[in-house]
């Protein structure tokens, strides 16, 4: 009678343990979904973003800065060739810019840094020191107080090509939780800056 009795508790347990361990890989299993299904969405709503941004005209007679307060017109820094631009503010997120920057630092090993122009909006030169200093920029950067297009309404750091006709192309809204993405987005690129 006692063995029965263990041998019933034994099935008992192992019946309890294969529900709990069931319901534990089912619950794993709903959140990879819940998280593939997030990620699907932010790739179709910035996907979706970046083409109402691509293909928008800026101000040719668009005015920038550097560091020393030298003013240059987008149209002359650009001239004939296509750029890689990646806009900014100082209120974007600081690690969202931090990885963005060591993917451009990367990428520019490749394109050469004449190829990108890193459009900033800093709040004064101190913070535009430590942003140079931290990220080790090599890049031409320049602020631009002023709104460049329609896309910093979204208030999200951004890329695009331009070209010598000052129309925004293959605009891209990078995540810092998807580096891969900025990297492909980044090698998709590159033939048209050459």
């Amino acid at each position: 009678m006692i063995k029965n009795i263990i041998i019933m508790c034994v099935i008992a347990f192992n019946i309890v343990l294969v529900v709990l361990l069931f319901k534990k890989d089912n619950n794993q299993a709903v959140q990879i979904q819940d998280e593939n299904y997030i990620f699907r969405t932010r790739v179709f709503n910035d996907y979706m973003k970046s083409m109402k941004y691509t293909g928008n005209p800026l101000k040719s007679d668009l005015t920038i800065t550097d560091f020393n307060s030298s003013e240059y017109s987008l149209k002359d820094i650009v001239k004939s060739h296509n750029k890689l631009v990646f806009r900014y503010s100082y209120i974007s997120c600081n690690a969202c810019i931090d990885t963005i920057m060591k993917i451009v630092n990367e990428y520019s090993k490749y394109v050469g840094n004449d190829k990108i122009i890193i459009l900033s909006q800093y709040a004064n030169k101190r913070d535009y020191k430590n942003f140079v200093r931290i990220n080790n920029v090599k890049q031409p950067i320049y602020h631009l107080q002023d709104s460049l297009c329609r896309a910093d309404e979204l208030g999200l750091p951004y890329f695009f090509v331009i070209n010598d006709n000052m129309v925004t192309n293959n605009f891209f809204l990078p995540r810092k939780e998807y580096p891969q993405m900025i990297k492909t987005y980044l090698e998709s690129i590159k033939t048209l800056l050459y």
